[in-house]
């Protein structure tokens, strides 16, 4: 199904910090394999997140959906 990027889940962007607050209670960034998968368990097999506001991160866990991005993308 096609929904619009704003409407993909993931963790809540706070103003001029964004999801930094997350990282320090939640998430690490010294551990990301163990940060992919809590992301995973709580929004899905893909996350948007704005770790600084204005800057947009799409994560994709489903190896279907990377294959998908790879072959759509091109190759840049």
């Amino acid at each position: 199904m096609v929904r619009p990027f704003s409407l993909i889940p993931g963790p809540k962007s706070f103003p001029i910090v964004g999801t930094l607050p997350h990282y320090i209670s939640k998430y690490s960034f010294d551990a990301l394999h163990h940060t992919g998968f809590k992301k995973h368990a709580e929004f899905g097999s893909i996350v948007r997140e704005e770790i600084v506001p204005g800057t947009s991160i799409l994560w994709l866990f489903d190896p279907k959906d990377i294959k998908c991005m790879f072959e759509t993308e091109g190759p840049y």
